[in-house]
């Protein structure tokens, strides 16, 4: 058996996963399947499926932000922003940030698409990069913007999300309205 055959074998496809207790979202990922090492614990695939959805919620149409409040705990703290300087203390804050910048990419007529090339798990831990692809014809800019995120977790749930832009969004002259599309 080759080689490339003996990983296969050992990977497990999650795409459109029925991970216990995972809000469900419908898949509308173009990606292709989302294929896990079987060394993963029950939980840390559960884990990385949960991540997985929430992301599928940006390219649900119509958006519902009452289906992200699913994915985080009540005292779920959220860093994000390019270099992760915006904190949400809270559910219902975090929502409203997110509510927030999918307002902004409708103003702006902004498409985003998202490339997962890497999420690991370990416990309730995971790590995530990805790409974020964006553009607006009415603006004249696009942009793929690598990003990084760490993610814990509490019983399914994301309990603390800390995101990261990497290279060039990671400057301090980036930030603050200085970036293509005005963030």
């Amino acid at each position: 058996m080759p080689a490339q055959q003996k990983i296969i074998d050992r990977l497990i496809d999650l795409t459109g996963g029925h991970a216990p207790g995972v809000p469900e979202v419908s898949g509308v990922s173009h990606e292709g399947p989302t294929w896990l090492d079987s060394s993963f614990s029950e939980a840390e695939r559960t884990n990385i499926e949960v991540v997985r959805r929430f992301w599928e919620i940006w390219k649900a149409l119509p958006f519902d932000p009452d289906k992200l409040r699913e994915f985080f705990t009540p005292g779920a703290v959220i860093r994000i922003g390019w270099r992760g300087d915006h904190v949400c203390n809270g559910r219902d804050a975090a929502v409203a940030a997110f509510v927030e910048e999918v307002q902004r990419q409708v103003e702006y007529d902004e498409r985003s698409d998202f490339k997962f090339p890497v999420l690991i798990a370990k416990g309730p831990v995971l790590f995530h990069t990805w790409t974020w692809i964006s553009s607006s014809t009415r603006l004249d800019y696009r942009f793929e913007r690598p990003m990084a995120a760490f993610f814990l977790f509490n019983n399914k749930k994301i309990e603390r999300w800390d995101s990261y832009a990497t290279g060039k969004e990671s400057e301090l002259d980036y930030v603050s309205g200085n970036g293509p599309d005005g963030l």
